[in-house]
């Protein structure tokens, strides 16, 4: 009888947890890691699936992009600054017609597969489908976008308030609240359909602080693995919205998603009310004449409003100071940095060496291809590597891989090589590379010649093997 044990080998594998190790093997049964050590613990038993001479490690997770705005793709100019940036963008993604806009998110979808991303923290305007289609099983965790003055509180689509379907944690457990949790699966009415974006969030009220369920990132139909809310930004979106939408994502057990700190025109507005961007608010009819400054600097502002913890993500932070690191290392908050579009806007990048020694754990994303030429985090790495050449590559490897899963609540299925996690695993060739030099070497390959190995929990993946 075929037993359904793998053993891949390679080189090298590199489970980003724990050290890279030489001559090394994964074990991997029915699309789950099974073990992860070096070639001595090889059975007789199961196929055996030499790689040769590179690296096995997980596969990547983007934690940050738009990709409603891939349309946009090289039809902004580099270094207009954030507001000439954001009109430019306007008045082009108002021009589109639908089949630019959804033929360039698929193109993109497929670029993401072809760059090795497993994972996509995605902003949205819209609970359909939004012509995402993920043919090739990529786990797609949406932020549905909240923004604006004119709205006081927090307005959400009848889809994400409605009592008729939505049910409270306690009541899907079926048990006394006050009693212990038990460890449950999802119900299959919380997933059944795989085209719903709103049941993965009822699926997700199960779980309290654990990361998403196995089973809500299983279908690889699903246009939304997960939905969440994204608070578009301080300087765009009122007090009062922010708090709700924190305060309804806690309530599902989700993380809040928020730009901060990304340009001067968000500083100067939040300290005084007046400025450029004031100015851009009233031109569009924002409502914001009874909008009172708070004095305060973004990440400042959002510990007032008490929005800052351990599920909220921090987008940018290209203007954060020291001190506004430190305040997100206190308030456990998650960071997500997307420096090449940060360059592209407005020249500047996010301190990221302090980052790093306060271990505050940023993950890498791309933005949208409105501000940056695709949505490879390969190229993302070395950009990154090339600005900060005083980070070690282990650390930018694990930007886009470990903390990425831990910035989208996936860090107990992706992000990293070790059992019981899924076997979203990618090989990348690399001839005769020593061991201290094989970080590096991944991060400026650009992903060249990249191969899929064992996805079995998203079987329309294409999986590839290299048998010697």
């Amino acid at each position: 009888m075929e037993t359904d044990i793998i053993f891949y080998k390679a080189r090298w594998v590199y489970p980003v947890e724990s050290p890279p190790i030489e001559n090394g093997v994964v074990t991997v049964s029915q699309g789950k890691i099974i073990s992860v050590g070096d070639n001595r613990r090889v059975k007789d038993q199961g196929k055996l699936t030499d790689l040769g001479d590179g690296v096995i490690f997980p596969a990547l997770i983007n934690a940050h992009t738009h990709l409603e705005l891939s349309a946009l793709k090289g039809r902004l100019n580099p270094g207009l600054g954030f507001l000439s940036w954001v009109r430019g963008l306007l008045a082009i993604r108002e021009s589109l017609t639908e089949v630019e806009r959804l033929s360039a998110i698929q193109t993109a979808v497929k670029n993401l597969h072809r760059f090795g991303t497993i994972a996509v923290g995605d902003w949205t305007g819209s609970l359909g489908g939004n012509g995402f289609e993920s043919p090739d099983g990529l786990v797609r965790c949406a932020f549905y976008e909240v923004i604006g003055f004119l709205d006081q509180t927090l307005t959400l689509p009848a889809s994400l308030t409605s009592n008729s379907e939505l049910r409270t944690p306690n009541s899907l457990r079926g048990v006394d609240p006050s009693g212990p949790e038990p460890e449950l699966s999802p119900p299959d009415s919380a997933i059944r359909n795989p085209h719903s974006a709103i049941n993965w969030a009822r699926a997700r009220t199960l779980y309290s602080e654990r990361s998403v369920p196995d089973s809500a990132i299983r279908n690889p139909q699903s246009a939304i693995n997960w939905l969440s809310l994204g608070a578009h930004a301080p300087h765009t979106t009122s007090s009062r919205a922010i708090q709700s939408a924190k305060t309804w994502t806690n309530e599902h057990c989700l993380p809040l998603s928020i730009h901060v700190a990304e340009s001067i025109e968000e500083e100067e507005f939040l300290f005084t009310g007046q400025g450029p961007w004031r100015e851009f608010l009233q031109e569009r009819g924002r409502g914001i004449e009874n909008w009172a400054s708070p004095k305060k600097n973004p990440v400042a502002y959002l510990e007032s409003l008490g929005v800052l913890d351990k599920k909220t993500q921090c987008i940018h932070l290209t203007r954060a100071v020291r001190n506004d690191l430190e305040i997100l290392k206190d308030k456990r908050a998650q960071i997500v940095v997307c420096p090449r579009s940060n360059y592209f806007i407005s020249r500047s990048l996010p301190l990221l060496p302090d980052m790093l020694q306060l271990n505050l754990a940023p993950a890498l994303g791309t933005d949208s291809l409105a501000s940056n030429q695709d949505l490879s985090l390969w190229e993302e790495m070395a950009f990154v590597h090339r600005s900060f050449p005083g980070i070690d590559p282990r650390l930018i490897l694990e930007m886009a891989t470990l903390n990425g899963a831990r910035a989208l609540n996936l860090e107990d299925h992706l992000g990293s090589l070790a059992p019981g996690k899924k076997a979203g695993m990618l090989f990348l060739p690399l001839e005769k590379c020593p061991a201290k030099e094989f970080p590096e070497a991944m991060i400026y390959s650009r992903g060249k010649d990249l191969l899929w190995l064992d996805v079995e929990p998203y079987p329309s993946l294409a999986t590839r093997h290299s048998s010697h």
